[in-house]
């Protein structure tokens, strides 16, 4: 099985090099064409261009998940049912797990996550930190850079946030 996650188009035509017999399900985290259709004429035009391609190689995939209401709706009508995987732990989530009696935190096995990628604004990670914080059973790894990771060192450490650790960016060479 194969597994592509965009919002990188060129990842899309990965059904033209793959054997029809190996299932390639694509997860849409973004779609850039979205951008360009709200802006001027010519924008508009390279949007609709991006839009028809990956749409295209969307529908020679077994299954599309996208991350939520939005993305499903707009895709619902070009591909068979898209399926929803949320995009990580929201604010409400944060708060049904906040709920839980102390004894279940304290009495529960380590739970490890490990977040790997970009470090920035975007990707929200104050909320997988905040829930560290909360919960004493989970261990968080954070590997690599950008432009939020000082901000975020600086509070896990001001905060003696304990059961957080960063690696910084890997060298993969």
């Amino acid at each position: 099985m194969i597994i592509v996650t965009i919002p990188s188009i060129f990842l899309l035509g990965i059904s033209l090099f793959i054997n029809k017999k190996i299932p390639i399900i694509i997860d849409v985290r973004d779609l850039v064409w979205e951008y360009f259709l709200k802006k001027s004429f010519l924008y508009k035009a390279v949007g609709k261009f991006i839009k028809v391609i990956s749409i295209r190689f969307l529908k020679q995939a077994d299954a599309v998940t996208v991350t939520n209401n939005k993305e499903f709706d707009i895709l619902k009508n070009d591909l068979i049912t898209p399926i929803i995987i949320r995009n990580g732990l929201d604010q409400n989530r944060l708060d049904q797990l906040s709920t839980m009696k102390k004894e279940k935190k304290e009495n529960r096995h380590k739970i490890n996550i490990t977040y790997a990628g970009n470090v920035g604004l975007a990707q929200k990670l104050d909320t997988l930190i905040f829930a560290s914080r909360e919960f004493s059973n989970i261990e968080t790894t954070i590997i690599g850079g950008g432009k939020d990771l000082n901000r975020l060192k600086k509070y896990v450490k001001e905060n003696k946030i304990i059961n957080v650790s960063f690696t910084g960016q890997l060298d993969w060479e």
